[in-house]
């Protein structure tokens, strides 16, 4: 039984509190129909129906999914860092194997070289600060890898006219 005191609560909850207890004591007013099964309901509710529930599984999955640990963030980092080390190193081997495009001078050939090698050596070090699990390190090294993009690019980028 539930015991309120004035004191302790308003009146007003103490009325909506008693009405609550005194509601889920009632027995049901008719006969309980169970609900549809889906071969019992019309084709478009039992997709609707589907749609409905993937929604609410989808999020479910989002409210109470695991949170990730720093030390897991930190990992996925690390991972992140190495692949990118990784691509821009095999772009900075394709890029001194194949060559500037289009039909380059020596001087933008040896430009482009510049860059390939630029590339590889900030790939390197992203590798080995990576590796060194160096976290506060990466951003600007990965900055760094960007810029020697964003270089070449300017120089090199074919542009539609």
């Amino acid at each position: 039984m539930l015991r309120l005191h004035h004191w302790r609560a308003p009146r007003a909850f103490a009325a909506l509190a008693l009405g609550a207890v005194a509601a889920c004591q009632a027995p049901p007013a008719g006969p309980v129909t169970p609900a549809p099964t889906a071969q019992q309901m019309p084709a478009q509710t039992v997709h609707h129906s589907a749609r409905l529930r993937e929604l609410m599984q989808r999020m479910n999955a989002m409210l109470y999914e695991r949170n990730q640990t720093e030390l897991e963030i930190d990992k996925q980092r690390l991972d992140r860092a190495r692949e990118l080390a990784a691509a821009a190193a095999t772009l900075a081997h394709e890029a001194s194997v194949i060559g500037p495009p289009g039909a380059a001078d020596a001087s933008a050939r040896e430009d482009f070289t510049h860059h390939a090698h630029a590339l590889a050596n900030a790939a390197a070090e992203l590798d080995a600060l990576a590796a060194a699990r160096r976290y506060s390190e990466l951003s600007p090294q990965m900055e760094r890898v960007a810029h020697v993009c964003a270089d070449c690019h300017l120089r090199f980028r074919v542009r539609a006219p």
